[in-house]
């Protein structure tokens, strides 16, 4: 059976496999088992699905990035507007 391995440990990677065998956790490709789904793939019935996942991966990621810079601008602002203990605003 072709089965879709959605590789997204780094960047994006869809490859049609030929599965030999599969039960709940893991398929057989060229006579070695995989699991299913790691931290860095997940076989998938269409290619379809397996682009869904892939977004859904990647768009999530963006926006951890944005969430992480935008908590990074504001942490750089507090540190630039510290003054010495005594000093005034101006």
């Amino acid at each position: 059976m072709i089965k879709y391995k959605a590789s997204y440990y780094w960047q994006p990677k869809i490859e049609k496999v030929l599965v030999e065998r599969e039960t709940v956790n893991s398929v057989w490709v060229k006579g070695r088992r995989e699991a299913k789904a790691t931290q860095s793939h997940i076989f998938l019935a269409t290619f379809e699905e397996a682009k869904d996942f892939l977004e859904g991966v990647f768009a999530e990621k963006a926006e951890t990035a944005r969430r992480r810079l935008h908590e990074a601008n504001d942490t750089l602002g507090r540190a630039k507007a510290l003054k010495e203990e005594g000093e005034e605003k101006s």
